[in-house]
Order: C-alpha cells, then structure tokens, then sequence
C-alpha cells in the first residue's frame, strides 16, 4: 500500500464515479479542497460526479459544527436521492 496513489488510480477509471462530501466532514482530516483534487484527478472521465453537501459530516447527516458527531443519524435526504439517482442512471 506504501505505493499506493488512489488519486492516481482514479484517473484511470473510465466508469461513472461519484464522489460525496458535506462540508462538515472532519475539518482537520478532510476539508473542502480534498473535493477539488479528486475533480482534477478526474477531470479527464466526463461521467466522475462530484457533489457538496452544506453542513454535513462525514455520514451525511445535519450538524452544526465541522466534526460534530451524534449519537444517532439520518442520512440527509438529498444524499439518498442522489445516490439513488447515480445507481439507477449507472447500472451495472
């Protein structure tokens, strides 16, 4: 894995790819740029989806703060409508 670039290797992908991220996912592990280098790591698949999600964390649920965790969630329903839309657009 030491050799491992998965930015590269998803470069390579020719397939549909989705890529999902809230805006309060882990602030001091994963900020809002790590979306635009996974853009410009694909930027060559024209069916890679890149989607933002407005005060959601890293499970897409609603939170207040970057990082907030709770102890229980729902998964926002714009994030189930879009994975739902990407599958049924994409089947394989």
């Amino acid at each position: 894995m030491s050799g491992y670039d998965p930015m590269e290797s998803a470069g390579r992908i020719e397939e549909p790819i989705l890529f999902m991220q809230g805006t309060h996912d882990l602030g001091e592990i994963i900020d809002t740029e790590n979306l635009n280098k996974w853009r410009l790591a694909t930027k060559n698949n024209p069916k890679a989806i890149y989607k933002l999600y407005p005060g959601l964390n890293h499970f897409f649920t609603e939170t207040e703060s970057i990082g907030e965790r709770k102890s229980y969630f729902s998964m926002d329903e714009e994030v189930l409508s879009d994975i739902a839309d990407f599958l049924n657009k994409n089947p394989s």
